[in-house]
């Protein structure tokens, strides 16, 4: 019986795998490109795009979050193959995290990330 935990090919192209702390700036990039419009993004950041760096900032502590705790969370990117150069690497193009341990309480809990120049400090 295959691991499911393994990379596997989707077909020719795409590749589902999980991720590595090396993956968290092309993560940060999805999440931004793909929530854009998201009414929760819009009100935890209302002013992010005055202040792109400290959005961006708390966006990647958010996801290595996720990262840093593989017994809690699963998460995993779809990766395509891209020309870079002449030379051929893989990308990551979308993103999944999944709670895969409801019962067991997020290490981040009661840690602040940095205030946002709109917010007080965010607890997760």
């Amino acid at each position: 019986m295959p691991n499911r935990y393994q990379p596997r090919a989707l077909h020719d192209g795409p590749n589902l795998c999980p991720v590595t702390i090396d993956d968290l700036d092309d993560i940060t990039q999805i999440v931004w490109a793909g929530f854009p419009g998201d009414p929760k993004v819009n009100y935890r950041f209302p002013l992010r795009e005055k202040y792109p760096q400290d959005y961006w900032n708390w966006t990647r502590k958010e996801y290595q979050g996720y990262i840093e705790q593989p017994k809690k969370f699963l998460v995993h990117v779809v990766e395509i193959p891209t020309d870079e150069d002449g030379e051929v690497v893989k990308r990551p193009i979308a993103l999944a995290v999944w709670d895969i341990a409801l019962l067991t309480k997020d290490n981040n809990t009661g840690t602040s990330l940095p205030a946002l120049p709109d917010r007080e400090p965010i607890v997760v």
